[in-house]
């Protein structure tokens, strides 16, 4: 994984942006981050808009008030917020003005109803770019490159639907991206929040391995949350790091590894056959040569 990523993502986490609703809305931007980085790499996005991406990621719900619901607004209020940030500081790097308009396009794009779901509405994307450019005092936007960031940002915030449990269904004729709509891709982004709902009942509401629900760890944090109805405090950073690290689906230099990385990108296949051939390949490639390898793409119970 990229290093930036978590730098992004912890200097993200220790803002007051998502004080309002940190227990949940700061998970959500890390998870959108960590999804986001799988579509740039799928999308072979170029490493300068995979940054603008990420950048775009964290800001996403910065405008949020913290109340549950849709607010249909947070977009726009958003987008301003972070062109206000990302003017006065380099701390998100050393982005012009091109480069801030496009993430502030993204950002409120993100909220936007699109007419045919998962399919963008460039016209709109037209219309917020030529707000944003003329806001950071520029002629216009490369509209193909700000359609994609918008897309991918799209995309890897629907992937979080899976923490609303019951609710969190994702059907891949509403995802936009030939990468988003894998089914390897859903079933990582299922997973990952089964794993970070996990470590909550554990951290949090000290539930111990055996109350812990091995079918529906969502749900039931849920259903906790609704009856406890209290304030729950935030994991830290280093915390949903070691899932974010160990579960995510890397390239190593070893060729069977290249190998398992297409296998998990370019298949429609299931969380459960990549560790189905992930155990065949490592017991045909020999058990001495193993011993130096790093299988990133296996997904660990």
């Amino acid at each position: 994984m990229n290093k930036d990523l978590y730098t992004l993502m912890e200097k993200i986490s220790n803002t007051t942006y998502y004080e309002g609703n940190k227990q949940r809305s700061i998970e959500h931007i890390q998870k959108v981050m960590l999804f986001a980085e799988l579509l740039a790499e799928g999308e072979q996005l170029s490493e300068k808009d995979r940054k603008l991406l990420l950048v775009a990621v964290a800001f996403h719900d910065s405008a949020r008030d913290g109340q549950e619901g849709n607010n249909i607004e947070h977009g726009e209020g958003s987008a301003i917020l972070a062109g206000r940030v990302l003017k006065e500081n380099n701390d998100y790097g050393n982005l012009s003005p091109s480069e801030i308009a496009m993430i502030q396009t993204a950002i409120h794009y993100h909220t936007y109803r699109e007419e045919k779901r998962g399919m963008l509405n460039k016209h709109a994307i037209e219309k917020f770019a030529k707000t944003y450019a003329k806001y950071n005092g520029i002629e216009e936007l490369d509209l193909k490159r700000t359609a994609k960031i918008c897309e991918l940002l799209k995309d890897a915030d629907a992937l979080d639907r899976y923490r609303f449990a019951r609710r969190g269904t994702l059907d891949a004729r509403y995802l936009r991206s030939k990468t988003a709509k894998r089914k390897s891709t859903m079933e990582y982004a299922k997973f990952i929040n089964e794993k970070v709902a996990e470590k909550i009942l554990r951290k949090i509401y000290k539930f111990s391995e055996e109350e812990i629900s091995k079918h529906n760890p969502i749900g039931q944090l849920r259903n906790v949350r609704i009856s406890k109805q209290m304030d729950e405090g935030h994991l830290e950073f280093s915390e949903l790091k070691e899932i974010y690290d160990r579960e995510f689906p890397r390239k190593r230099e070893a060729d069977i590894d290249g190998e398992l990385l297409q296998l998990y990108f370019e298949k429609d296949t299931s969380v459960e056959e990549v560790n189905k051939e992930t155990q065949e390949t490592k017991a045909n490639f020999g058990k001495e040569k193993s011993k130096n390898i790093d299988y990133r793409t296996e997904v660990d119970d």
